[in-house]
């Protein structure tokens, strides 16, 4: 039964449309970035504070989250704290228009999916979220595989133990005959 649910889950979540928040001070990068990602199928969200972003990516449960590390009023380091807090499994991808080498100092790697530096041209930013929407898809289907294999271990030691339980009565009462056939019968 549990199987069954679990696959019309994935099948469901397959169908889905993608969300991504964008986070940036600048409106034409909003308006740009949400213009190139909804021709692609990706349902987006752009707020340009963090608070409404945190908001956002939790009542929205996005997949994707773009930041600008340089928007004024957004911590990048805390925002990314925050982010991983709530959504351990969305990708991140952090923009700004600093160079990537050093944007890696300043943000561990396992926490971000990639880094884009501004400007960027669409089918950049289209390829990069592409790549992190298919690798939070993979983890998902790892994570996923990884319950049925424990649902499916659990199954069998139930299985094993419903099997011994006939088996070691059927033994018992066969030792019984034995040990009754074998016994010197005796006469009163």
């Amino acid at each position: 039964m549990k199987m069954i649910e679990k696959r019309k889950k994935l099948q469901k979540e397959k169908n889905k449309i993608p969300k991504i928040l964008v986070v940036d001070k600048d409106k034409d990068v909003l308006k740009t970035a949400k213009k190139i990602l909804s021709s692609k199928g990706y349902k987006v969200f752009c707020e340009r504070d963090e608070k409404k972003a945190v908001k956002k990516l939790v009542k929205e449960n996005v997949d994707i989250i773009i930041f600008d590390v340089e928007t004024p009023d957004v911590d990048g380091v805390s925002m990314l704290e925050k982010v991983k807090q709530l959504l351990p499994q969305v990708e991140v991808i952090i923009t700004a228009i600093k160079t990537k080498t050093a944007l890696f100092s300043t943000f561990a790697p396992e926490n971000v999916f990639s880094f884009i530096q501004k400007p960027f041209e669409p089918h950049e930013l289209v390829s990069l979220v592409n790549k992190a929407y298919e690798r939070k898809l993979f983890i998902k289907k790892i994570f996923d595989l990884e319950q049925i294999d424990k649902h499916k271990d659990e199954l069998l030691s139930f299985i094993s133990h419903e099997l011994k339980t006939p088996i070691m009565v059927i033994t018992n009462a066969a030792e019984l005959i034995l040990w009754e056939i074998s016994r010197p019968k005796q006469s009163f």
